[in-house]
């Protein structure tokens, strides 16, 4: 059964990529999330790329940003970020704001799917000195080199994570890099 949230998350970063703008939805998604670092005070004037842990995500924003920028064109890109009881598939709209470098962000969450809790997404306390990668993008767990899976059935093979669950590290799966590449060159 899919739920239904009609806010709107947004943001907006200047012409250096620091976080000038959240709104009260933003703010309140964090807290409801378990990201009490997230307040105003401690990511207002902060480059958004402190929020962004792996390189390859970064550097796609970096072009992403450059794109919006050089053409004024906006960008629409769906991801998830998902709870340990909720799949949410989110759609995101980057365009600029006149002339100064500002780019705004808005999302949405466009449908909320509940399962069965995910030890792996609960909050914890960061302790653990493990990390497990997770796309940005479509939430697949890196298993392997080259191998990426479901968080659900990742996290079920011989109960992978134990009861000390890793810390997640953001990344890129290679087919959400190359479909993001994809919409990037218009094809």
């Amino acid at each position: 059964m899919a739920e239904e949230d009609e806010r709107e998350f947004v943001y907006r970063i200047d012409d250096q990529d620091r976080i000038n703008y959240v709104n009260q939805d933003w703010l309140d998604f964090a807290q409801q999330n378990q990201a009490p670092e997230l307040i105003r005070e401690k990511v207002l004037g902060e480059k958004l790329e402190r929020f962004i842990a792996d390189w390859e995500t970064r550097h796609l924003y970096e072009i992403i940003y450059r794109r919006i920028r050089e053409a004024g064109q906006s960008f629409d890109l769906p991801f998830r970020c998902d709870s340990a009881g909720q799949r949410r598939f989110f759609s995101l709209h980057i365009r600029a704001r006149g002339g100064s470098g500002e780019l705004e962000f808005r999302s949405r969450i466009e449908r909320i799917e509940k399962r069965a809790p995910v030890q792996l997404l609960r909050y914890h306390d960061g302790g653990n000195k493990a990390f497990a990668v997770i796309c940005s993008w479509c939430k697949r767990l890196r298993t392997g080199k080259d191998t990426w899976e479901e968080i659900e059935e990742a996290t079920s093979i011989s109960h992978l994570f134990g009861d000390d669950p890793p810390d997640l590290s953001h990344g890129i799966c290679p087919e959400c890099f190359a479909r993001v590449r994809r919409e990037l060159n218009g094809s």
